[in-house]
């Protein structure tokens, strides 16, 4: 089964880096890896961009025919999913299809990272809310930690229900970049409830020979084979959660998940006008029952109580006054409350405990009773 990794961050440049060099080391350990990159072509220092001559994901969809698969390094391939950015949220419905079509194609693999690009344009946002595994990259910078959280908030109102790990890049040293991720941590664990471990930081490769970034992706890498559980999903849940994501098709799986009221799809107006029959029943039965307690003849007539059922229905049996409580009673005192002088009956109940209650006439209904208070 493939795992499927999604890396997004508002800095492309550091996020198709690590992406890069995270898969070349992840196929260096054995396994099988495959590199789908989204984020568009970088341009060259002539102006040029990358990819001129290879057929893109986006070109296979447009009948140019299967797109290329290059070798990125031994045990890794690359397929350049688009030369423009912003490609994947103009693709229509039909479009879209095909394009989940040509991921199926991409289940040979024991990875499967995607470099997503930034932003969060609808396509882009659906593509993160399919994926069971997502990488969030930032840097030490006020905008960076903004823009991270502000898509944290997105993915929490669409309820997304995968893994996030965080990755710090461009950090001067470790305890800067945890220093960060223990900011973006608190935020989304106060109000979004959301967890997110720090799977590394990275300092520029530049710095100190780049040593520190070398160290900083072995341990990212062997946490993400080590460290994080691994979600049982495949390409075709993947391809069809993101389908659903994108509101291309309707998953009837889905349907029955219990969601907010925001969300969730709404009864039949039949099942409804029966729910609110049934309400007006039981408020309708609460009035009765409040009356009756009260001596008000404007209640619903109570139903009768039979106290042997198979017995015939009498006058007497039919009507349950002080004479019938006494007969259910074990025991039974006189208590006299505000001058007035009642029986308070007991009766044991199977579990050992005591039930007590008293009798009152409909005429002893005190408007404003004075406090008392009695041994019981």
């Amino acid at each position: 089964m493939t795992r499927i990794i999604t890396l997004t961050g508002d800095n492309t440049q550091e996020e198709r880096r690590l992406a890069i060099d995270l898969a070349g080391r992840t196929a260096a350990s054995g396994a099988r890896v495959c590199l789908l990159t989204l984020a568009g072509a970088t341009q060259r220092g002539d102006g040029s961009k990358r990819w001129p001559d290879v057929t893109t994901l986006a070109d296979s969809l447009t009948g140019h025919g299967r797109f290329s698969l290059l070798q990125l390094a031994p045990g890794c391939d690359l397929v350049v999913g688009c030369r423009e950015a912003r490609w994947l949220n103009t693709l229509d419905a039909e479009q879209l299809q095909r394009f989940s079509e040509r991921l199926q194609r991409l289940t040979d693999y024991d990875f499967l990272f995607v470099d997503a690009g930034s932003g969060t344009d609808q396509n882009r946002l659906a593509l993160l809310l399919a994926s069971p595994e997502l990488l969030l990259t930032l840097t030490p910078t006020p905008e960076s930690l903004a823009a991270a959280y502000g898509l944290l908030k997105l993915l929490y109102a669409e309820q997304f229900a995968g893994h996030t790990s965080v990755v710090v890049t461009r950090c001067d040293n470790a305890q800067s970049g945890r220093h960060t991720h223990e900011k973006l941590r608190s935020l989304a664990g106060f109000y979004l409830d959301m967890p997110l471990p720090l799977l590394g930081t990275l300092e520029p490769p530049a710095a100190a020979g780049g040593g520190g970034y070398a160290s900083g992706l072995t341990q990212i890498e062997r946490h993400l084979r080590e460290d994080t559980p691994t979600p049982q999903q495949g390409m075709d849940v993947f391809t069809r959660r993101f389908l659903v994501a994108a509101g291309v098709i309707t998953d009837p799986a889905e349907e029955t998940v219990t969601m907010t009221a925001e969300f969730c799809v709404r009864p039949p107006q039949r099942d409804l006008h029966a729910h609110l029959d049934q309400l007006a029943l039981q408020v309708d039965d609460l009035i009765a029952e409040v009356g009756r307690l009260r001596g008000d003849d404007s209640g619903r007539e109570e139903p009768p109580l039979r106290l042997n059922p198979s017995a015939p229905a009498s006058a007497a049996a039919l009507r349950c006054d002080i004479a019938c409580i006494a007969e259910m009673a074990d025991t039974s005192r006189s208590v006299t409350v505000a001058g007035e002088t009642f029986p308070v009956f007991s009766l044991r109940r199977e579990q050992g405990d005591e039930l007590r209650f008293a009798y009152q006439s409909i005429d002893d209904d005190l408007e404003e009773p004075e406090p008392q208070s009695f041994r019981s």
